[in-house]
């Protein structure tokens, strides 16, 4: 749990949903999904920008995967539970399936990279140690947190109010690369005038 005082941790957190929502949107306009002059027009300015984009979207969605599951091997990770909220059995388990094929896959060199390797080891706990195919599954991923994030700020506890806003925001920015980013979810004193307003 965080050592951070819920309104500075929430900063955080903001961070960690913006640059998701910003790198989802960029995978949507330049992964395998795009097509049409915009895609064609990305890829000749930026070559291999839907490479960076998946590496972006997978690496934010795994901190938010930690973060909604309450996965932490350190005392000082900030959590969902931290904000009295909870995520349902049916949304921890979808997240649950990326976790570890996301770590496997892009974050280490590891034996499990190796699909003889994984045949022959990956049973019980391990059995969740597969490549999936991101060009499909990133979608679903990106979909599932989104879908996480609403959870959250529906419930009734008092930081729901905040996320509430949050979501709306990050959905927006997944939308719309053009959205503006809300002033009172960037900057620190803004973002605790906002939470001093909600009485948080």
């Amino acid at each position: 749990m965080t050592q951070l005082n819920l309104r500075a941790a929430f900063l955080h957190v903001i961070d960690g949903h913006r640059w998701f929502a910003a790198s989802a949107r960029t995978w949507d306009v330049a992964g395998p999904r795009a097509t049409g002059a915009i895609k064609a027009e990305i890829h000749r300015l930026v070559p291999n920008i839907d490479v960076t984009a998946l590496d972006s979207v997978l690496m934010r969605a795994r901190l938010l995967t930690k973060f909604y599951r309450n996965v932490s091997q350190r005392d000082n990770d900030i959590l969902l539970k931290d904000f009295t909220l909870s995520l349902s059995d049916v949304l921890d388990s979808a997240l649950n399936r990326f976790e570890h094929p996301i770590e496997v896959h892009l974050l280490h060199l590891t034996d499990w990279r190796d699909p003889q390797y994984r045949a022959l080891n990956a049973f019980g706990r391990d059995a969740n140690r597969g490549r999936l195919d991101w060009n499909v599954e990133t979608s679903v991923l990106v979909d599932t947190l989104f879908s996480a994030l609403n959870h959250v700020s529906e419930q009734n506890e008092p930081w729901a109010t905040a996320f509430r806003e949050l979501y709306a925001a990050a959905h927006q920015r997944y939308m719309n690369e053009a959205f503006p980013w809300p002033t009172h979810l960037s900057e620190w004193p803004d973002v605790d005038a906002y939470l001093t307003q909600l009485g948080l």
